[in-house]
């Protein structure tokens, strides 16, 4: 029998609470050195590089201006025109 990711996380989902913290705690264990000798990129390291993006982002929304006309007058407009059926002008 081969043993796949799907299995190993099916079998996970009968184990007690106590024992997943358990395997957590077992996996970790095994992982960890193999992460301490990979180099993870600079962009892992480092959440300047996010910031810059999520600064790119707005200032993109900003670029793209108010929305015409905006949900305040679209409102408003709305109202005046079931006023002005309702009174029958």
């Amino acid at each position: 029998m081969t043993t796949t990711l799907d299995t190993v996380q099916q079998l996970a989902t009968e184990l007690t609470p106590l024992e997943q913290i358990q395997l957590i705690a077992y996996l970790t264990e095994r992982i960890a050195p193999a992460l301490r000798t990979t180099e993870l990129p600079k962009a892992a390291l480092s959440s300047t590089d996010s910031w810059a993006k999520l600064e790119a982002f707005w200032q993109s929304i900003e670029a793209l201006g108010p929305a015409a006309p905006s949900v305040t007058n679209q409102l408003l407009d709305d109202r005046q025109q079931r006023q002005a059926m309702i009174e029958g002008r």
